[in-house]
């Protein structure tokens, strides 16, 4: 498994219950979960994937849910997790933010679903609580290995 590079991220901002067919502004961001054996989720500024953390969760607490907003199986014999989700939850960055440093520049870009790439993508920030792994913001990562040499810039082109 690839390591994961953190490149830019959206800054504060707040969450809405909704779909994406209902209206999904240009700056939003679903909290859409396709395939956990490679999306990838950064708790306590460690980065994994979902399904380690989700079968993580469900060692520690087997009686409680593993991720928010999803109703999650675990097939015992193919091991794999089955997610239906149970609620639409949509990050929308504050816009009224005058930082545009490293840790808010990708919320610049509008569709944010641009970052969506050969070369980008999406994690996201979590916590765990009791009922299960919670998001708490989503972050621009790297989805491709790249080595940036000291002194040198990498320069991303949403166009």
């Amino acid at each position: 498994r690839q390591k994961i590079t953190s490149l830019c991220g959206f800054g504060r901002g707040a969450f809405r219950f909704g779909t994406e067919s209902s209206g999904l502004q240009e700056h939003e961001i679903p909290f859409d979960i396709k395939d956990v054996s490679s999306q990838m989720a950064i708790l306590d500024g460690r980065p994994q994937y979902f399904g380690d953390l989700m079968e993580s969760m469900r060692q520690k607490f087997p009686d409680k849910p593993v991720l928010q907003y999803y109703e999650a199986k675990l097939d015992m014999v193919e091991h794999k997790w089955e997610l239906k989700k149970v609620n639409d939850l949509i990050f929308a960055p504050r816009l009224d933010e005058d930082k545009a440093g490293q840790t808010t520049c990708a919320k610049l870009v509008a569709p944010a679903m641009k970052w969506e790439s050969a070369w980008t993508g999406f994690a996201w920030h979590i916590k765990q609580t009791q009922t299960g792994l919670q998001p708490q913001r989503p972050v621009i990562v790297a989805t491709k290995s790249v080595e940036i040499k000291p002194g040198m810039t990498l320069v991303v082109d949403t166009v």
